[in-house]
C-alpha cells in the first residue's frame, strides 16, 4: 500500500510504527507498496502481514504478478536469512539485502512449508493424485493457489482427469497432525449431520493434506438474512452432540489473539478493558464439536449443508462458533463501509461504528433463527471473536486500517458495555 493510497491517519501510523521501530529498518519498505515497487522495479501489492515488534515482519506481496514473500529480520537477520536461503533456488530469489535484513523469495519458496518445493513437479503431483484416487488418476497443470499465509499454511486446488478436484492443504510440519486429528474428529462428531470434505491422503512428514473438493458455492460477502439462516442451520447441525455425546466443561475465554499494541496505542486500554470484561462475563457450559473458526465462506448450501476448511474444529461452546460468525460480518461490513458518512438518527457511537452495531442488529436475528436457540454468553465469545480480529485490516493492508481496526474495537466495547466505549445502550447489543 502506497501513502497515497492510505488515508491520513494510517499514513501516520505507519510513521510511528517505523519510527518507533529500530530494530527493524526494513519496516518502512514493507509497509509501502510504492517504496518496495521502487525498490525491486516492479509494482508492488502487499495482501497479508505479520508483524513482531523489533523481531520480524513477513509479508504477502504480488510484484509484477508474481507471488512472493517479503521477510524483514531485526537482530536476528543473518541467522534468518542463512536458513531462508539454504534450501532456495537462486532464480527464485527477488531481492537480498543483508545489510537491511531484507529478503524477497517467490511464495513457492516458503520455507516453513516443506510441500510447497514440489507442488510444481508433475511426478509428484501425479504421486499425490495416485494416492488420493487410485492409479487411474492424473492431474492436470500444476495447482491453483487459493490462499497463502507464509510460513503457516497454503491452499490449492489440482485438476484431475476425469475425476473432481482436489485440495491439497500445507502445513508445517508442527501442525499438520493437529489438523489432521480436527477433521477426524469433526467427521467421528458430526459426519452423518453435515456434509464435511474427505482427507483422501496424508503425508504428514511433508506436511500435506489432500481433501475433496466438495461441489457448491459459499456465501459471498455481505450474507443475506436467509443465508444467515442457513449458517445458523449449519452451525446448529454441527453442534448437535445428541445425548450421548454432551460434555459438561468449563470453556476457557480464548485470550484476543492481538491487542493493538503498537499498531494503535491510542485504543489498547479500551481493547484490554473490553477483553477482561468479557473473559469474566464467560460462564461454564456444555461442550459440543464447534468448527473453531466459522464464517460466512465456509459454509455451502444444499441439503444437508456442507462446512469447509476444518483445521481448527475441536471441543467447545456453540457460541464461539455463532460469534465467530457475526464477527466476521461486521469486519467485512466495517471495511467496506465509507468512515466519512455522517452519524444517523441520535446515536451516540462515532459513525463507523455504528456501522458495526447495526450489522450486529440486523445479522444475529436470523443466524440465531437458523440455530434454533440463543446460546450462552454470545456476547462476551463476540466481543473477544471481534478483538482477535481486529488486527485484520491492518494485516490486510486496507487504506484506512486505523479507522475500521478503532471500530472493531469499539463495536466489541459496546457488546459488553465497557466503560468508554460510546455506548449507543443496550440495544445495541447482539441479543
Amino acid at each position: 500500500m502506497s501513502p497515497a493510497d492510505r488515508g491520513p491517519a494510517a499514513d501516520e501510523a505507519v510513521r510511528r510504527m517505523v519510527a518507533a521501530d529500530e530494530q527493524l529498518p526494513s519496516l518502512r519498505l514493507v509497509l509501502d507498496d510504492a517504496a518496495l515497487a521502487q525498490r525491486v522495479g516492479m509494482p508492488a501489492r502487499r495482501t497479508y502481514l505479520r508483524y513482531k515488534p523489533g523481531t520480524s515482519v513477513v509479508a504477502a506481496v504480488a510484484l509484477g504478478g508474481r507471488a512472493t514473500i517479503v521477510y524483514g529480520w531485526g537482530g536476528a537477520a543473518p541467522q534468518k536469512r542463512a536458513k531462508t536461503l539454504r534450501r532456495v533456488h537462486p532464480g527464485d530469489v527477488l531481492l537480498d539485502d543483508p545489510a537491511l535484513g531484507l529478503l524477497v523469495v517467490d511464495a513457492m519458496a516458503d520455507r516453513h512449508l516443506p510441500t510447497l518445493r514440489r507442488v510444481r513437479r508433475p511426478d509428484w503431483l501425479e504421486q499425490v493424485a495416485t494416492a488420493a484416487l487410485g492409479p487411474q488418476a492424473r492431474p492436470l497443470g500444476l495447482p491453483r493457489t487459493l490462499a497463502h499465509k507464509p510460513g503457516r499454511r497454503w491452499v490449492g486446488s489440482l485438476e484431475t482427469v476425469g475425476d473432481d478436484p482436489l485440495v491439497l492443504r500445507a502445513y508445517t510440519k508442527g501442525s499438520v497432525r493437529p489438523a489432521l486429528a480436527a477433521h477426524q474428529r469433526a467427521h467421528r462428531a458430526a459426519g452423518a449431520r453435515v456434509r464435511l470434505p474427505r482427507v483422501r491422503h496424508a503425508d504428514l512428514g511433508r506436511g500435506l493434506l489432500v481433501l475433496d473438493h466438495l461441489p457448491g458455492q459459499v456465501i459471498p460477502a455481505h450474507a443475506s438474512d436467509r443465508q444467515l439462516t442457513l449458517i445458523g442451520r449449519a452451525a446448529s447441525l454441527l453442534h448437535d452432540p445428541g445425548p450421548s455425546r454432551l460434555v459438561a466443561g468449563t470453556a476457557r475465554a480464548p485470550e484476543p489473539a492481538t491487542l493493538p499494541g503498537p499498531l494503535l496505542p491510542e485504543i489498547t486500554e479500551l481493547a484490554r478493558r473490553t477483553a477482561s470484561l468479557a473473559r469474566e462475563g464467560v460462564s461454564p457450559a456444555p461442550s459440543c464439536l464447534i468448527h473453531g473458526d466459522l464464517s460466512r465462506d465456509q459454509v455451502i448450501g444444499g441439503e444437508p449443508p456442507t462446512v469447509i476448511d476444518l483445521d481448527r474444529s475441536r471441543w467447545g461452546v456453540p457460541s464461539e462458533d455463532l460469534a465467530s460468525v457475526l464477527a466476521v460480518e461486521v469486519v467485512e461490513a466495517l471495511a467496506a463501509a465509507d468512515p466519512t458518512a455522517p452519524a444517523t438518527e441520535a446515536r451516540t457511537a462515532p459513525p463507523l461504528t455504528e456501522v458495526g452495531l447495526e450489522v450486529l442488529r440486523r445479522s444475529t436475528p436470523p443466524l440465531l433463527d437458523g440455530y434454533g436457540s440463543q446460546p450462552q454468553d454470545l456476547q462476551p465469545y463476540l466481543a473477544l471473536a471481534l478483538l482477535a480480529r481486529a488486527a485484520e485490516p491492518f494485516r490486510q493492508a486496507h487504506p484506512r486500517w486505523p479507522a475500521v481496526m478503532t471500530a472493531i474495537v469499539e463495536t466489541a466495547a459496546v457488546v459488553v458495555g465497557a466503560p468508554g466505549s460510546g455506548s449507543a445502550g443496550g440495544d445495541s447489543r447482539a441479543r
